[in-house]
Formats: C-alpha cells, sequence, structure tokens
C-alpha cells in the first residue's frame, strides 16, 4: 500500500536561537536503527514488552504496541527533566488512534505524584488528538480546537509525520509538516489540584519529563495505541522555525548526526518555498567541519545534477545567481562542500533544495486568508505578481465585499478600483467575514485573475465607538495619545476648533 510521507511538529516557541545548528542544545537523541542508545548523551532506552523494528522514515524505526500487550522503551537514567524552553521531536507513523504516551516521566521523586507526559496519537478526553498532561494540577489539553489559540487536528493513520513539542513556563505550539495548529497557553487551561476540590480552577503547569517512551507512567497500559517511533530527540532550547523546516525538508527529513556535520544546513529560501523573489541571494548554514572550506553551487529546474556547478569555489554562505531567474518557475539547487586538507580535497555532496519563484498572480496577502480577530483598522496589502520577464503588474483591481458570490463574480459593485499600489485601506464593521481578490492588470491588456482570500473581523468586547480609541482599532492604549496630542498641535487655538 502506498503512503503518504507528512511532518508534524508541535512547539512551544519563546525567543529564537540565533546561530544554532540542530545539534546544538541536543540532549537526547534516539534514532532506533538497529538500537535503543542515545547517540547525543548517555539515556539509553531499554525495551520492555515487545518492541520490534520496523521500516522508518530515516533507516529503521521501533513500533511500540498498548493493545493487547504493552510494549516501551525504559530509559536507563531517568532525568529530572527540563524546565524554561525545551523542545522535543519525533517522526511517528500511527496506525490506532487512542490515549497513548509519547513523552512521560516524573520530575523528581516518583512518590510526589509530580509527573507529566507528551500525547500525539490521542489525549485523555480527545482519543484523535495531539495534547499533554499535568498530572498534579489534573488538567489534560488537546489540539483540538476548543481553545482559544489551537486548531482542531487529528493526525492521519499510516502515515508518517514528525512531531516536535518545543516548550516554554507558559505555552506550547504545534506545528504539523511545518504549519502550526495553534498555540496551548496554559494559564487558560485550568482543572483541579489533585483530587482535592479546594484548589480549583488551577493554571496547567508543564515540566518535559521522559522516563519512558510509549507508555504512560502513572496509568501504565492505559490506552490502544499502535505506533511506529523514529528520530526521537530533545533539546534544552526551543527550535527557530527555520530548524523546523529544516528537520522536515519537504517530507525528506533530516538525520541529527552524523551527516548533518558534513553538510550544509538550513537553506535560504526554505526547501519547498513558494512565492520566491527571482532577485532572491541564496544562503546556507556552514557545516561543522574544521579546516578551510569552499562551496560549489549546482541550480537548475530539473534536479540540481547537472554536471557543471552554477557556481565554484564560494568561500562565502551565500550565492547570487548568475542568470536572471523566471517568475513563476520551479528552480532546485544544491550545494557541495570541499575540505581543503592535507591529504587533497574532499567533496560532500549536499541536500537537494527547491524554491518556486512568485507568480503572475497577486500573493502573499496580509491578513493572510482564512485569519480571525483582525482589527477594524486592518490595511489590506500583497504581493504584486509578475510577468514573463520579470515586470511587476502596472494595475492591481480589488474586489472586497462580505458578500462571497458577487466578489467570485468580480461584480462593479464591490470593485474598489485599479490601484496602483499593492496596499488598500479599507471600511470594515465589527464581527464580519470579508472575502477579497486582486487581479494583475498587466501592460499591454493581459489579466492575471487572483485567488480569493478571506478574513474576519474581531467581534467589539465593549461599545462601538470606544471612548478614547482615536485610531479605531478597538483599543486605548498610547497610539491613541499620540493621535490626541498631534490633533492639539495642529488645533487652531484662535478659532476655537480644537478637538
Amino acid at each position: 500500500m502506498r503512503k503518504t510521507v507528512f511532518l508534524l511538529v508541535i512547539v512551544c516557541l519563546t525567543a529564537s536561537y540565533a546561530g544554532a545548528t540542530l545539534t546544538s542544545g541536543l540532549v537526547a537523541y534516539w534514532p532506533f536503527d538497529s538500537d535503543p542508545n542515545d547517540y547525543a548523551g548517555t539515556n539509553h532506552g531499554t525495551f520492555v514488552g515487545s518492541p520490534s523494528y520496523v521500516e522508518g522514515r530515516l533507516g529503521q524505526a521501533i513500533a511500540l504496541s498498548s493493545d493487547g500487550t504493552l510494549d516501551y522503551v525504559a530509559f536507563d537514567t531517568t532525568s529530572d527533566g527540563l524546565t524554561g524552553a525545551w523542545t522535543a521531536a519525533a517522526w511517528v507513523n500511527v496506525h490506532r488512534q487512542d490515549t497513548g504516551g509519547f513523552l512521560d516521566g516524573y520530575f523528581g521523586d516518583p512518590a510526589e505524584d509530580d509527573c507529566y507526559g507528551l500525547r500525539f496519537s490521542g489525549q485523555f478526553g480527545a482519543t484523535s488528538n495531539p495534547g499533554m498532561t499535568d498530572y498534579p494540577t489534573n488538567v489534560n489539553a488537546a489540539w483540538d480546537g476548543t481553545d482559544s489559540q489551537t486548531q482542531a487536528y487529528t493526525p492521519p493513520l499510516d502515515t508518517w509525520m514528525l512531531l516536535v513539542f518545543a516548550g516554554s513556563d507558559t505555552q506550547c505550539e504545534l506545528f504539523a509538516d511545518g504549519v502550526s495548529q495553534g498555540t496551548v497557553v496554559y494559564a487558560e487551561t485550568k482543572g483541579t489540584h489533585g483530587d482535592s476540590d479546594d484548589e480549583e480552577d488551577e493554571p496547567m503547569q508543564f515540566k518535559l519529563t521522559w522516563d519512558r517512551l510509549g507508555d504512560i507512567v502513572k496509568y501504565s497500559g492505559y490506552g490502544d495505541s499502535v505506533v511506529d517511533y523514529d528520530e526521537v530527540a530533545i533539546w534544552d532550547r526551543n527550535l527557530t522555525y527555520e530548524e523546523i523546516q529544516d528537520m522536515w525538508n519537504c517530507g525528506q527529513g533530516t538525520r541529527l548526526l552524523p551527516e548533518m556535520a558534513s553538510i550544509p544546513r538550513l537553506p535560504y529560501p526554505v526547501n519547498c518555498a513558494e512565492a520566491v523573489d527571482p532577485a532572491v541571494i541564496l544562503t546556507w548554514q556552514a557545516p561543522g567541519l574544521e579546516g578551510e572550506l569552499t562551496y560549489d553551487v549546482y541550480m537548475d529546474t530539473s534536479d540540481a545534477n547537472s554536471p557543471a556547478p552554477d557556481g565554484q569555489g564560494i568561500s562565502a554562505t551565500s550565492y547570487t545567481p548568475v542568470s536572471e531567474l523566471l517568475p513563476d518557475t520551479t528552480y532546485y539547487w544544491r550545494v557541495d562542500v570541499i575540505s581543503l586538507g592535507d591529504g587533497g580535497p574532499t567533496t560532500s555532496r549536499g541536500d537537494v533544495w527547491s524554491f518556486t519563484t512568485l507568480p503572475a498572480t497577486a500573493n502573499k496577502p496580509n491578513p493572510a486568508s482564512d485569519t480571525t480577530n483582525v482589527a477594524r483598522n486592518a490595511v489590506l496589502s500583497f504581493s504584486a505578481g509578475l510577468d514573463s520577464e520579470g515586470n511587476p503588474a502596472e494595475l492591481h483591481e480589488l474586489f472586497c465585499d462580505p458578500n462571497e458570490a458577487l466578489v467570485i463574480a468580480r461584480d462593479p459593485s464591490v470593485s474598489k478600483g485599479q490601484l496602483t499600489e499593492t496596499a488598500f485601506d479599507p471600511d470594515l464593521e465589527w464581527g464580519t467575514q470579508y472575502f477579497w481578490v486582486v487581479d494583475e492588470l498587466y501592460d499591454g491588456g493581459a489579466v492575471a485573475p487572483g485567488e480569493v482570500w478571506n478574513f474576519t473581523v474581531a467581534n467589539t468586547l465593549l461599545w462601538d465607538p470606544l471612548p478614547g480609541d482615536e485610531n479605531d482599532d478597538g483599543l486605548v492604549n498610547f497610539a491613541d495619545l499620540a493621535v490626541l496630542a498631534e490633533n492639539w498641535l495642529m488645533c487652531s487655538y484662535i478659532n476655537d476648533d480644537c478637538p
């Protein structure tokens, strides 16, 4: 049976980690290629039950089941866990969705019952959604769409995904195939403290612990999940968005060790990027090799396997394409590393990446399509399309209205005119969904009809108009004070017409 590959990444983001590589801050790494050893530390695993090796996303994987049997990996040296910024990742293939453990363990003394768990195949009360459990506070949170900042996400069956939970002391964000599924905010997720009725509405707390993989320490054997695990890893920091994309690698995956040390990572544009400016400068992160390095860059519109490099002997980690890139075209590129050692130059072949340049249609809408809680004073903006010679559209006809049918039909009644700029300041109403589209008009009469986007304006929480809201954004803050000050400076005291 043919299977599709997806990547699931769950991340709780705080500050970015500039200049990091995927090995920076890596405290544990279990690739599960013929053994359960930790290749980043000494926290090796021990099989409990009857785990078996299966074909993984990258090499081999370990198959664990709590359906009739109880299979899990117990780690040799349990950790007190991580607080502050952290990230946990794994490629997973879910065959049965039910409550089950991803990483689970005690924080300190097990007698204190201070344990926490991450779930991906099913959470208590939500057996098809990823989630997390704070046992002391008796709180279960899941990416099921019930919290204000989460999307409902159900992992597909029989499909490889990459999960990454990256946490902080306040929130946790989930990415699936590099796409955010929303954030669990601990302060908004509350429950009772243990079995006591005296401490209700306790906010969730969470600490990353890993006594076991694939089982729940507090309720061992609970649930009927069947899951394969591959490339399980833990960091003591948050991964950046670019690093998540590098792990996803457009579905190809990225080995953390040891291949990563000899080839470039973190390409810009990120692998499979769309709507890239044809004037882009390609960049990458240097590999962890010692000595003098140079780079050869291969680039074409097929597979980046041309016999001659486009750029050769480059000492910097950037490259400007010699030939002008065409619009609406997919380019493939790779960077080979030449190490100039004492024994002569050696070449390490890089991965093949791709990106697609800007199309002829308008793109990159702001607000992004399907965005909710948009400010009432939002300005619509977009990037212009390019013609076959790379020239931007001369004019942009914009249609916008709550009536989707009128927008799709390009009814003149909802046209906002042929704009010369790539921005438009509309008159919006609270709590209303709007549809909008931009058709690009090129020199010579060619028209590139755009995609219909939508957004929803936030509901007013008080009254409209809000007293003191000088800039009509639904808030009263220093920005309004600045508007008031400007009005007073511009008014005329003689005519007594100050606002």
